[in-house]
């Protein structure tokens, strides 16, 4: 305990960060193309980057700038280490959209590192950590192209979009970054475009009137209109008709009384499966945050109880064009940013109670030190499982493809399972050489012979 006691709470943050960092770089090495990602590679490389995109947006799939983004990778695989620098290229990205989301609000910090730009760096890496992990499912969202082209990437330009928007300046390369993400999100997250719609509408009027705050007023109109156009022009493709005629039609009303169901579904089935890594990572912020004034207990529960209507709020009317759309709840990685929306929530009543000083003075330092060096023994203990069992998937994956290009002659190819992939999105296809996933794997790798993998007593259905 005494030697936890010399060691400075950020010191503890940055060897943590250091661990995470060099797993990421593990799994990022490791990391192979799966599933449509295939179909990617085939569309590419028989009509190009830019017909594939429109095929796309006619035939199916309307988000067409993640999907001009995953296609532009595809184009780029034949280069070996082209998903590797895509991914650490993603999490550089990342940890800079919440560098400026917290430089922005840096008078809610400590007052040691208000200034402090590598500290703000230091906590911007922890916090990206404590997304990865708080994420409904990594592999999906972190390491699947076809995935983290629209779930992954639209998050990040909105932090980027928010950061610029609330930081007082209104210089053309502000309103450039801002056009670029909100034109980003609109094409292609749909789900979050429509929430995010409602979102910045109420902020622009509360800007417009409440605060008059013009400069932040008249970014949110620019922000708005760049999102509303982007996703207009999502919202008409054609693939929209095509996908939505697998879906039964019900009306308003009856998706608004089926929602409630599915937002319960997703509050008491979802999130709990997130929730400890809500927890653990925001205990740390604890001391992160400056004691800016000191409110009642009465203050507290008021603002928990407000925010909680919030959350709740935006939960429902995230998932609520989803089930009127599919009658179902949304796929585990459309709901990355409801994720992000329960940490940013944590993150806010932990600000709220360092302000109660009764709170204040009943939380040592030594237990956020604590809950510090569980969180870098974590680390280490990921790192160490994943090198190991992501290396031996990328491995066994590498000699797979090795084995389909040599069996190439065979009408007929049985293959071997692929081993626990860990961290990162397995491209394990079906035992039916009919399946889609079978079927983009054949493409992709323009072969002529059926794919399946062999029937053991191990991954029977």
């Amino acid at each position: 305990m005494r030697i936890i006691d010399k060691v400075d709470i950020k010191t503890f943050v940055f060897i943590s960060n250091v661990v995470f960092i060099i797993m990421y770089i593990v799994l990022s090495i490791n990391n192979r193309v799966a599933h449509d990602d295939y179909y990617s590679i085939y569309t590419v490389n028989n009509i190009g980057i830019i017909d594939s995109v429109i095929y796309q947006y006619n035939d199916w799939c309307t988000r067409y700038i993640s999907v001009f983004v995953s296609f532009s990778i595809a184009g780029l695989l034949h280069y070996k280490y082209t998903l590797f620098i895509y991914n650490i290229v993603l999490l550089i990205l990342f940890i800079t959209s919440i560098y400026y989301s917290i430089y922005v609000h840096r008078k809610l910090l400590n007052k040691s590192i208000r200034n402090d730009k590598f500290q703000i760096l230091n906590y911007a890496i922890f916090i990206v950590s404590a997304i990865f992990y708080s994420s409904f499912n990594i592999g999906e969202t972190w390491f699947w192209l076809s995935s983290n082209s629209t779930y992954l990437l639209s998050v990040i330009m909105l932090f980027f979009a928010f950061a610029f928007i609330f930081n007082d300046k209104k210089n053309i390369s502000n309103k450039i970054i801002i056009i670029f993400a909100s034109l980003f999100i609109g094409g292609s997250n749909g789900a979050l475009s429509t929430i995010l719609l409602f979102v910045i509408f109420v902020l622009f009027f509360f800007y417009k009137y409440e605060k008059t705050n013009k400069i932040i007023a008249n970014k949110l109109l620019l922000s708005f209109v760049s999102l509303l156009i982007s996703f207009t022009i999502l919202y008409i493709g054609n693939g929209n008709n095509v996908r939505g005629a697998f879906f039964n039609q019900i009306s308003v009303f009856e998706s608004f009384i089926l929602n409630i169901k599915m937002t319960a579904i997703i509050l008491f089935f979802r999130i709990p499966n997130i929730l400890i890594y809500i927890i653990l990572f925001i205990i740390p912020s604890y001391y992160f945050f400056t004691n800016t004034r000191n409110i009642s207990r009465s203050t507290f529960i008021k603002r928990s109880l407000v925010s909680t209507f919030v959350l709740l709020t935006l939960l429902f009317f995230f998932q609520l064009p989803i089930t009127y759309k599919t009658q179902d709840i949304a796929a585990i990685r459309t709901l990355f940013p409801i994720s992000i929306l329960f940490f940013v929530y944590g993150l806010y009543l932990v600000y709220n109670i360092r302000q109660v000083e009764l709170f204040r003075l009943r939380i040592p330092l030594s237990f956020i030190k604590l809950v510090l060096v569980f969180i870098t023994l974590f680390n280490i203990w990921n790192l160490t499982t994943q090198y190991k069992v992501t290396q031996n998937y990328a491995d066994k994956y590498d000699k797979r493809i090795e084995f389909i290009n040599q069996m190439s002659h065979m009408d007929t190819v049985i293959l071997e399972p692929l081993p626990n992939s860990g961290f990162l999105y397995s491209s394990e296809i079906s035992f039916n050489s009919e399946h889609y996933n079978n079927q983009h794997l054949k493409k992709g790798l323009e072969t002529k012979s059926e794919l399946m993998i062999r029937n053991t007593k191990h991954n029977t259905p």
